[in-house]
């Protein structure tokens, strides 16, 4: 999904994954020992897509396959 959207730099790594917006530089981490859960994802839409990036749920959604 965060490809899908573009303007991020991704990186595989050790125990997390770490995302950077390439314009703003803001960064958040997802775990990797499990799963990604519905949880864990809609915390990373709302409090990091949309509260600090300024997207739209629909801009989001869209992207996501369900």
């Amino acid at each position: 999904m965060i490809r899908k959207i573009g303007g991020f730099e991704i990186v595989d790594g050790g125990k997390h994954t770490k995302i950077k917006h390439i314009a703003t530089s803001k960064k958040t981490t997802i775990p990797r020992k499990n799963r990604v859960n519905r949880h864990l994802l809609k915390d990373v839409i709302e409090d990091f897509l949309v509260k600090e990036l300024g997207y739209t749920e629909e801009e989001i959604y869209k992207n996501l396959k369900c």
